[in-house]
């Protein structure tokens, strides 16, 4: 067999890879995909996973739709006989050399801004740039250089706040205000939302404490919180506060989250924090509008995933409560 004749045959038992990986690649995603419909969530190896969804602004159905796009795209590609005087310029190897771009940038966000890895994108960039390395040393040299670029674009800039760590992140980075204790006997964060009837009963019964440094953690950006002696922090990120709602698997609120020496306990609802207020946070009783109420710390602590029905309100959807109207304090 001559030279002439023995490449186009690597090239084609090439094709015949990329063929049949291609197709398991598109298998998988539509095994993702149909997991993200029917059960509303995407599966994850790893809380990176999580992570990498909750500071993405494009849902994660969309995101594999475009991966299944993708992978049949090269498949189609790679089905069709290469000709020309540079086989290896086909669409099949501009389709690997744009997955592979595509990587560099999200495998590049994930090293240099969030400092956190999703191991089901990192299954996805395994597979294209397994594909690229099979075919042919152009080919690698290309992507490699392609992928290197996005990385060292990545490692070069600076995001501001959003390049910070997730690892030395805390509470405290997603506090909108709190408020000003001398000698404090017990750090709390309040997540809440402005549009939750709950949170704002909550809100307003802390008014009077005076035992408890009081953190404000919105879901989401608010103006202003009527409130007695409050510290602002102007920088504060509420999207923390969701995504670390999400990492727990809560979907309600309002949540209060006690700092401890020893670690943190969780509170749900707005009964339980209001029973769990009226023990330790009001060193004179009265200015204790909830004097009498009784704190179950077997009830209490620990949090459940699942919704509540009564005290709580659906982080994405607004809790209606026809009977009360909402007070000015939360805007």
């Amino acid at each position: 067999m001559n030279p002439e004749t023995a490449y186009p045959e690597k090239m084609k038992k090439t094709d015949n890879i990329i063929q049949g990986t291609a197709l398991l690649a598109a298998g998988f995603i539509g095994v993702q995909i149909a997991t993200i419909l029917f059960s509303g969530e995407a599966f994850c190896l790893n809380q990176g996973c999580k992570v990498v969804e909750e500071l993405t602004r494009v849902p994660p159905l969309f995101v594999n739709l475009a991966g299944l796009l993708f992978f049949l795209a090269l498949f189609v590609a790679a089905r069709r006989p290469q000709s020309g005087p540079h086989p290896e310029l086909s669409w099949t190897a501009l389709l690997l050399l744009t997955g592979l771009g595509a990587e560099g940038v999200l495998v590049g966000y994930q090293v240099f801004v969030i400092h956190t890895l999703c191991s089901y994108c990192l299954i996805i960039f395994g597979v294209i740039l397994f594909l690229n390395l099979i075919s042919g040393r152009r080919q690698i040299f290309l992507g490699l250089s392609v992928f290197a670029a996005s990385m060292i674009a990545f490692s070069s800039l600076n995001f501001g706040q959003s390049q910070m760590s997730l690892k030395t992140r805390t509470l405290l980075s997603g506090t909108f205000a709190k408020t000003s204790c001398i000698a404090p006997e017990n750090q709390l964060y309040l997540f809440f939302s402005a549009n939750c009837p709950h949170c704002q009963t909550v809100i307003k019964a802390l008014e009077n404490c005076n035992s408890c440094e009081m953190h404000f953690n919105p879901i989401e950006p608010i103006e202003s919180l009527e409130h007695p002696e409050l510290e602002h922090f102007p920088d504060y990120d509420p999207s923390l506060n969701r995504l670390v709602l999400s990492l727990l698997g809560i979907k309600t609120i309002p949540v209060m989250i006690i700092e401890k020496t020893n670690g943190f306990s969780l509170i749900k609802g707005e009964d339980p924090i209001l029973s769990y207020i009226n023990q330790v946070c009001f060193n004179n009783s009265e200015h204790n509008p909830y004097q009498g109420q009784t704190y179950l710390p077997d009830q209490s602590y620990g949090f459940t995933p699942e919704p509540g029905t009564e005290g709580e309100c659906e982080i994405e959807v607004e809790c209606p409560d026809p009977g009360q109207s909402l007070s000015p304090a939360l805007k």
